[in-house]
Protein backbone atom coordinates (compact mmCIF):
# COMPACT_ATOMS: atom_id res chain seq x y z
CA UNK A 1 0.00 0.00 0.00
CA UNK A 2 1.29 3.69 -0.56
CA UNK A 3 0.63 6.15 1.49
CA UNK A 4 0.60 9.60 0.06
CA UNK A 5 1.26 12.82 2.54
CA UNK A 6 -0.77 15.72 1.45
CA UNK A 7 0.36 19.13 2.56
CA UNK A 8 -1.85 20.73 5.36
CA UNK A 9 -2.08 23.68 2.24
CA UNK A 10 -3.56 21.70 0.05
CA UNK A 11 -6.79 21.14 2.35
CA UNK A 12 -9.37 19.13 1.51
CA UNK A 13 -10.19 18.74 -2.11
CA UNK A 14 -8.15 16.84 -4.28
CA UNK A 15 -8.81 14.39 -6.63
CA UNK A 16 -6.89 11.54 -7.89
CA UNK A 17 -8.25 10.02 -11.13
CA UNK A 18 -5.79 7.65 -13.40
CA UNK A 19 -5.11 7.58 -17.31
CA UNK A 20 -3.12 6.34 -20.21
CA UNK A 21 0.56 6.41 -18.31
CA UNK A 22 -0.22 8.05 -15.36
CA UNK A 23 -2.19 9.42 -12.49
CA UNK A 24 -4.00 12.98 -12.86
CA UNK A 25 -4.18 14.66 -9.75
CA UNK A 26 -6.11 18.05 -8.93
CA UNK A 27 -5.73 20.51 -6.15
CA UNK A 28 -7.15 23.92 -6.10
CA UNK A 29 -3.49 25.37 -4.83
CA UNK A 30 -2.21 23.23 -7.43
CA UNK A 31 -4.79 22.53 -10.36
CA UNK A 32 -4.03 19.93 -12.59
CA UNK A 33 -0.43 17.57 -12.62
CA UNK A 34 0.28 14.71 -13.75
CA UNK A 35 2.20 11.96 -12.12
CA UNK A 36 3.74 8.47 -13.24
CA UNK A 37 2.47 6.98 -9.93
CA UNK A 38 1.33 7.38 -6.11
CA UNK A 39 4.68 6.86 -4.87
CA UNK A 40 5.75 10.50 -6.83
CA UNK A 41 3.22 12.03 -5.02
CA UNK A 42 5.38 13.16 -2.30
CA UNK A 43 5.27 16.66 -0.58
CA UNK A 44 8.13 18.25 -2.86
CA UNK A 45 6.06 17.29 -5.80
CA UNK A 46 2.72 19.13 -4.53
CA UNK A 47 4.97 22.23 -3.73
CA UNK A 48 6.43 21.70 -7.41
CA UNK A 49 2.82 21.85 -9.51
CA UNK A 50 1.42 24.62 -6.99
CA UNK A 51 4.90 26.63 -7.99
CA UNK A 52 4.73 25.69 -12.06
CA UNK A 53 0.97 26.98 -11.67
CA UNK A 54 2.32 30.20 -9.82
CA UNK A 55 4.63 30.63 -12.91
CA UNK A 56 1.99 29.68 -15.18
CA UNK A 57 -0.17 32.12 -13.70
CA UNK A 58 2.51 34.71 -13.76
CA UNK A 59 3.70 34.31 -17.09
CA UNK A 60 0.02 34.65 -18.51
CA UNK A 61 -0.34 38.03 -16.74
CA UNK A 62 2.59 39.23 -18.52
CA UNK A 63 1.27 37.84 -22.01
CA UNK A 64 -2.14 39.51 -21.10
CA UNK A 65 -0.46 43.23 -20.63
CA UNK A 66 2.23 42.55 -23.56
CA UNK A 67 -0.95 41.68 -25.73
CA UNK A 68 -3.49 44.26 -24.33
CA UNK A 69 -1.87 46.80 -22.56
CA UNK A 70 0.67 48.03 -23.91
CA UNK A 71 -1.46 48.51 -27.69
CA UNK A 72 -4.27 50.42 -25.54
CA UNK A 73 -1.78 52.78 -23.86
CA UNK A 74 -0.59 53.58 -27.42
CA UNK A 75 -4.11 53.77 -28.83
CA UNK A 76 -5.98 55.88 -26.21
CA UNK A 77 -2.25 58.10 -26.41
CA UNK A 78 -3.64 58.11 -30.07
CA UNK A 79 -6.78 59.07 -29.34
CA UNK A 80 -5.94 62.02 -27.22
CA UNK A 81 -3.42 63.60 -29.16
CA UNK A 82 -6.26 63.24 -32.06
CA UNK A 83 -8.48 64.75 -29.66
CA UNK A 84 -6.09 67.66 -28.63
CA UNK A 85 -5.79 68.42 -32.36
CA UNK A 86 -9.17 68.49 -33.43
CA UNK A 87 -9.91 70.47 -30.02
CA UNK A 88 -7.05 73.05 -30.99
CA UNK A 89 -8.05 73.57 -34.74
CA UNK A 90 -11.71 74.46 -33.36
CA UNK A 91 -10.46 76.75 -30.63
CA UNK A 92 -7.76 78.57 -33.41
CA UNK A 93 -9.38 78.02 -36.76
Amino acid sequence: MTTIQIPDWVGTCISIDTEDGGIRVFTIPTQHFRVKSLSDLTVERFEQARQDWIDGEELASELWKAAFEEPMTNHIREVKEELIKRNTHALHP
